[in-house]
């Protein structure tokens, strides 16, 4: 059976968090639900149940102001125990789609290239293929102070800095306007992660050129496996 869970206090969400903790980094670890996700209008969330009950499958996504502002809307979780059961996903993306609003116009996911028997399912239920995404690392231990070129220089972005988070975001917006599946950003967004737990000190940059006027946008942010995250670089 399927269950739509709409708030935390939900018979099944304790369950739902479980499995999406214990299964989610199978397909995406990205954004997998924790104690800490929403439900309701905004993170529709589905629990695929047994003849007993428990949880074997789980999808949610996620619409939030930024995802609509873009009419997209990205899934966080869509699994199902075992060899992937097209039935099983099938239902799963079922109940998705039919919880989407009208002001989205796209759902989509990620998943690891080589799990090609989830591929061959999503394939089934019409997603279609976009694009393939690389992670680089590097030891922070090679790391060297960087050196600008003359009057160029960095300001680090505060909580309280509205100026600087506007000006960041609207440089962000522009240098990223023409790269493929980006979407624009909001000072709302900014100014949330600032005060969240992935924020690291100092990690919020807006490069700004001779002229002081702002020109490249740096974003670190703290990973869950004591990594640190690159995002937002440009000039």
């Amino acid at each position: 059976m399927i269950h739509r869970i709409l708030h935390k206090d939900d018979a099944f969400a304790a369950d739902f968090i479980r499995y999406c903790q214990a299964h989610g980094s199978e397909h995406d670890e990205s954004y997998v639900p924790d104690a800490s996700w929403g439900f309701g209008a905004d993170y529709p969330s589905f629990a695929l149940t047994d003849e007993c009950g428990s949880v074997i499958g789980a999808a949610a996504a996620m619409l939030n102001a930024s995802y609509r502002q873009a009419r997209r809307g990205r899934v966080a979780i869509l699994h199902a125990v075992g060899e992937p059961p097209l039935e099983e996903y099938a239902k799963l993306t079922r109940s998705l789609v039919q919880a989407i609003p009208t002001d989205i116009d796209e759902l989509y996911l990620f998943f690891p290239e080589a799990d090609h028997a989830l591929r061959a399912v999503l394939d089934r239920l019409h997603f279609e293929f976009d694009r393939s995404v690389y992670l680089l690392g590097a030891e922070t231990a090679r790391a060297t102070k960087p050196e600008l070129p003359a009057g160029y220089t960095f300001l680090p972005i505060m909580p309280d800095d509205r100026a600087a988070i506007a000006d960041f975001v609207a440089v962000r917006n522009r240098n990223f306007k023409e790269v493929h599946c980006s979407s624009a950003a909001r000072p709302e967004d900014i100014a949330e992660f600032l005060t969240s737990k992935e924020h690291i000190p100092g990690g919020l940059l807006l490069l700004l050129a001779p002229d002081s006027s702002p020109c490249g946008t740096l974003r670190v942010e703290r990973d869950d496996d004591g990594t640190a995250f690159i995002g937002t670089i440009s000039v």
